[in-house]
């Protein structure tokens, strides 16, 4: 979706996420599948994704009746909130700009380590501050 460093944190961006806001609610299964298809590309970003996605999930079985009640509304508008929410944690909020930076690398490389894993790869960035981060003395924790 895309996610933005500032200094108030990591945020996700606008941009991206207004047609995931927009989205109607589902009326017939090959709707529910392709908001399923979407938001599945995207789990790694949703806590309990498939908990919530169980329910549109049931309804995509062949021999199950179409049935839009309460329960299945609610995991839509969940699932639909946490994919254009922000990610930050509240301890987070506390980072320096260079920290939030060098945590939004690591979240990165976490997330594609399978394609990495025994692979060499470079790794480019802009932020000024990272440059010189392997020169300083006394680094902090994190």
């Amino acid at each position: 979706m895309g996610h933005v460093v500032k200094a108030e944190g990591i945020v996700v961006d606008p941009a991206k996420v207004e047609a995931v806001s927009k989205w109607e609610q589902p009326t017939i299964v090959t709707e529910v599948q392709s908001f399923l298809d979407m938001e599945g590309y995207y789990r790694c970003f949703i806590k309990e994704f498939s908990k919530i996605a169980q329910l549109l999930t049931q309804l995509m079985k062949k021999n199950n009746r179409f049935t839009w009640d309460e329960n299945t509304k609610v995991a839509f508008l969940v699932l639909k909130m946490r994919l254009t929410s922000t990610l930050l944690k509240k301890h987070e909020e506390n980072y320096s700009t260079h920290d939030l930076e060098l945590a939004a690398v690591v979240f990165a490389l976490k997330i594609w380590r399978h394609y990495l894993y025994g692979e060499e790869f470079q790794l480019f960035y802009d932020h000024k501050n990272l440059k010189y981060i392997i020169t300083q003395k006394d680094l902090n924790m994190r």
